[in-house]
Protein backbone atom coordinates (compact mmCIF):
# COMPACT_ATOMS: atom_id res chain seq x y z
CA UNK A 1 0.00 0.00 0.00
CA UNK A 2 3.33 2.41 0.29
CA UNK A 3 3.58 2.79 -3.18
CA UNK A 4 5.66 5.57 -4.57
CA UNK A 5 3.86 8.24 -6.49
CA UNK A 6 5.47 10.73 -6.67
CA UNK A 7 9.47 10.71 -7.69
CA UNK A 8 9.45 14.36 -6.36
CA UNK A 9 7.33 16.10 -4.56
CA UNK A 10 5.16 18.07 -7.35
CA UNK A 11 5.02 21.67 -7.68
CA UNK A 12 2.13 23.69 -9.04
CA UNK A 13 3.01 27.62 -10.31
CA UNK A 14 -0.04 29.53 -11.99
CA UNK A 15 -0.23 32.99 -11.78
CA UNK A 16 -1.47 33.61 -8.46
CA UNK A 17 -0.40 31.06 -6.31
CA UNK A 18 3.08 28.83 -5.93
CA UNK A 19 2.18 25.22 -4.21
CA UNK A 20 5.24 23.45 -3.03
CA UNK A 21 6.40 20.74 -0.29
CA UNK A 22 6.27 22.54 3.37
CA UNK A 23 9.90 23.32 4.48
CA UNK A 24 10.91 23.88 7.63
CA UNK A 25 11.82 27.55 6.03
CA UNK A 26 8.04 27.53 6.54
CA UNK A 27 7.98 27.59 10.60
CA UNK A 28 7.59 31.04 11.41
CA UNK A 29 4.27 31.34 8.85
CA UNK A 30 3.44 28.35 9.90
CA UNK A 31 3.80 29.45 13.48
CA UNK A 32 1.51 32.76 12.75
CA UNK A 33 -1.22 30.17 11.62
CA UNK A 34 -1.01 27.82 14.20
CA UNK A 35 -0.71 30.23 17.31
CA UNK A 36 -4.25 32.13 16.23
CA UNK A 37 -6.57 31.06 19.01
CA UNK A 38 -9.52 31.53 16.61
CA UNK A 39 -7.83 29.63 13.69
CA UNK A 40 -7.09 26.77 16.14
CA UNK A 41 -10.92 26.84 17.02
CA UNK A 42 -11.51 24.97 13.96
CA UNK A 43 -8.76 22.20 14.03
CA UNK A 44 -8.53 19.04 16.60
CA UNK A 45 -5.58 20.34 18.18
CA UNK A 46 -5.01 23.81 20.25
CA UNK A 47 -3.01 26.76 19.42
CA UNK A 48 0.43 26.20 19.16
CA UNK A 49 3.07 28.60 20.22
CA UNK A 50 6.54 27.44 20.19
CA UNK A 51 8.58 27.11 17.06
CA UNK A 52 10.08 23.79 18.36
CA UNK A 53 6.67 21.91 18.31
CA UNK A 54 5.95 24.19 14.84
CA UNK A 55 9.58 22.12 13.12
CA UNK A 56 8.59 18.93 14.58
CA UNK A 57 4.90 19.53 13.17
CA UNK A 58 6.77 20.03 9.52
CA UNK A 59 9.02 17.32 10.12
CA UNK A 60 5.97 14.86 10.46
CA UNK A 61 4.00 16.45 7.62
CA UNK A 62 7.20 15.08 4.94
CA UNK A 63 5.46 11.57 5.03
CA UNK A 64 1.65 13.28 4.09
CA UNK A 65 1.24 15.50 1.01
CA UNK A 66 1.61 18.83 2.71
CA UNK A 67 1.63 21.96 0.54
CA UNK A 68 2.57 25.27 1.27
CA UNK A 69 0.78 27.80 -0.20
CA UNK A 70 2.38 30.99 -1.49
CA UNK A 71 1.51 34.16 -3.40
CA UNK A 72 3.64 33.90 -7.20
CA UNK A 73 4.57 37.33 -6.70
CA UNK A 74 6.32 36.28 -3.47
CA UNK A 75 7.70 32.94 -5.17
CA UNK A 76 8.86 35.20 -8.25
CA UNK A 77 10.65 37.61 -6.29
CA UNK A 78 12.26 34.86 -4.11
CA UNK A 79 13.46 32.61 -7.28
CA UNK A 80 15.03 35.97 -8.41
CA UNK A 81 16.79 36.64 -5.52
CA UNK A 82 18.61 33.03 -5.26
Amino acid sequence: MNELIFESFPELDTQRLFLRQITQEDDKSLSEVLSDEVTCKYLIHNAVNDIASIKRMITGMHNLMIFSILKSEYHSTDQNNN
